[in-house]
């Protein structure tokens, strides 16, 4: 990795970065547990007969260990990451602009032996040495310009599009079928914003705060899934093309600020933001292959203050209500992980002494 920064004139500056990294690491089954059997009050407990094991083949170790590898095939993660950036600024007698550019290249390929265990039940994969296209690539580009003095202002835009596809698989053992599950997708999201903020002096002691931001953004998922049996054959599951935008696509802050002295300050702030949704795995039922929007409205206040030492002191009081909180679950029939929606609340308090 490396930076090199140029003074472009009295009033540029610019700021290249770079990033290349590669890593090769095993991923191994290791065996954190003991071997349990279920009680007649219909609770676990641990077997007592040492030779006994569970549906994944363990049994508890001898001596005080507890954390065995075991595996059936040898698991590899490989990770390719490469990074670059552009930052450049100006600055004017009254005005300021920056620009951002940056974009990210990454592709992770792994194999595990899923189970965990002896007994050759399931192992998972992500073969990228095989399907060279399990990838991310993403571009960025943020303008600021910027300026005033009792009323500091800022507006930019942002942009970002990103570009996702992948193969998983999922290998069943000879003993539970001799199949295996494969899910191919491609993901992609474009999304456009502008914004704006103001800080407002209303007096030596009183600053008000403001913003806004609007974002137009739109994501779209193709896939397909498939079965190959131990013969050969091909059985086709299910496709996916579809397409959707974000329902709330305006954001805002409104703060209002008390500075009785330089080191002090004493605040109250209300936010709404939007985390745009998206898609879940082909092979769920069709209610549950999408989820919406989040909206966040949060309340906020709080109290700050250093001292001279370098002490310093952050307290704050919080209240958070989610419209559509998106929520990880795990469909235990078809051992798939997805995300939902669901209303949420939070509220709470904090402090920090440093």
């Amino acid at each position: 990795r490396g930076k090199l920064r140029w003074d472009a004139g009295e009033a540029w500056t610019l700021l290249f970065t770079g990033h290349h990294s590669e890593q090769e690491t095993p991923r191994n089954a290791v065996r954190t547990h003991f071997v349990s059997r279920f009680g007649p009050d219909g609770l676990g407990y641990p077997a007592d007969d040492p030779e006994a094991t569970d549906v994944f083949g363990w049994r508890n170790p001898e001596g005080s260990g507890v954390f065995d590898t075991w595996i059936n095939a040898e698991g590899r993660e490989s990770v390719d990451l490469s990074l670059g950036g552009l930052k450049a600024d100006w600055t004017g007698d009254r005005l300021s602009f920056r620009s951002i550019t940056s974009w990210m290249r990454g592709k992770r390929n792994y194999t595990e032996d899923a189970d965990q265990g002896p007994v050759d039940v399931a192992s998972s994969s992500n073969p990228g040495f095989e399907f060279p296209n399990n990838s991310t690539t993403s571009i960025t580009q943020e303008l600021h310009l910027s300026g005033g003095k009792r009323l500091r202002w800022i507006v930019g835009a942002f942009y970002l599009t990103i570009d996702q596809s992948g193969l998983t698989t999922f290998a069943w053992g000879e003993d539970f079928g001799d199949f295996t599950e494969f899910e191919r997708q491609n993901n992609q999201a474009d999304s456009l914003a502008g914004f704006g903020q103001i800080e407002y002096d209303l007096s030596q002691k009183w600053r008000l705060v403001a913003g806004l931001r609007y974002t137009d953004e739109a994501r779209s998922s193709t896939g397909e899934s498939w079965t190959e049996l131990s013969d050969g054959t091909i059985v086709p599951v299910n496709t996916r093309d579809q397409d959707r935008t974000m329902d709330k696509p305006l954001s805002g802050k409104v703060a209002l600020e008390f500075l009785p002295s330089t080191n002090k300050i004493a605040y109250a702030s209300f936010n709404q933001s939007t985390k745009s949704g998206g898609f879940n795995s082909i092979d769920l039922p069709p209610a549950n292959q999408e989820f919406d929007d989040e909206r966040l409205s949060a309340l906020e206040l709080g109290y700050k203050q250093e001292w001279s030492s370098g002490t310093r002191l952050n307290a704050a009081i919080f209240y958070y209500d989610y419209s559509g909180y998106q929520l990880r679950n795990f469909d235990q029939e078809l051992l798939e992980t997805f995300i939902d929606n669901n209303d949420a609340e939070i509220f709470g308090g904090e402090a920090e002494l440093f």
